[in-house]
């Protein structure tokens, strides 16, 4: 049986509205992204483009697709550089096959480094798994509104709500 206290008032934050609905409790609020709106932000020059994949790379964050997301966009537009963190030496391999500047960081990255990298980028894709993101928000996401940079994401995941509200970004069908 949970105690009783009598002079503490306790609320909880959930980062997603999905997953204070998920919850169901009264006493929860959702904490939205920190951030102002992207559209008060300048215009991007859209010949110098850096689309990144940042974030400790794991399949659910959609690592695998990544080669496939840089050939599609590749084949329209060879103007584009990319920042991809990769897992390890064999997911920078498999970049290799493109005539296109990609920046490969292999691991975890410091968070100086973090922080440099998504400054430097026009656009931060985060192609995350709809199954296992459908209640579960993108630090990412956050770090990318803390810089008013532009996400894109895929509908169906939690936080995809919130980038349409917030205007943090820009939501594509999987």
């Amino acid at each position: 049986k949970a105690k009783e206290f009598k002079y503490i008032n306790f609320r909880v934050g959930f980062e997603t509205k999905k997953y204070r609905h998920f919850m169901n409790s009264e006493s929860a609020f959702h904490t939205p992204f920190p951030t102002q709106y992207l559209k008060s932000k300048a215009s991007v020059d859209s010949s110098k483009l850096l689309i990144s994949f940042l974030g400790y790379p794991k399949a659910i964050k959609g690592i695998d697709v990544v080669p496939e997301i840089i050939k599609s966009i590749h084949s329209k537009r060879k103007d584009i550089s990319w920042l991809v963190q990769a897992r390890d030496v064999i997911d920078s391999t498999n970049l290799e096959i493109f005539d296109t500047s990609i920046e490969v960081h292999i691991g975890r990255i410091e968070s100086k480094l973090m922080e440099e990298l998504v400054r430097k980028s026009t656009l931060l894709c985060l192609p995350y798994s709809t199954e296992k993101y459908l209640l579960n928000a993108s630090a990412m996401a956050y770090e990318a509104a803390d810089f008013l940079k532009p996400i894109l994401t895929f509908a169906g995941s939690a936080f995809a709500d919130e980038t349409i509200e917030h205007g943090i970004g820009i939501v594509v069908e999987n």
